[in-house]
């Protein structure tokens, strides 16, 4: 998600579930590099951003990977 697009439109904040390791664990490795707000301590941030539904999240990307695997 583009952080200058949600603050832009002048969301609260931002929820998000999957942190970048998470993303290098079960994603797609080159796909997580944090970069502008994102890599700034929270209260530096213009535009709050809040964890949550992780242990769901994994859940699914567990599932996603398990049947990806069985594929042919």
């Amino acid at each position: 998600m583009c952080h200058a697009a949600c603050w832009r439109a002048r969301l609260d904040r931002i929820c998000y579930a999957a942190t970048a390791d998470d993303t290098k664990t079960y994603g797609r490795p080159g796909a997580a590099r944090p970069r502008g707000q994102f890599v700034l301590p929270d209260a530096d941030r213009n535009l709050p951003v809040q964890q949550r539904l992780r242990d769901e999240m994994l859940e699914v990307w567990r599932a996603f990977q398990a049947q990806a695997g069985s594929l042919p």
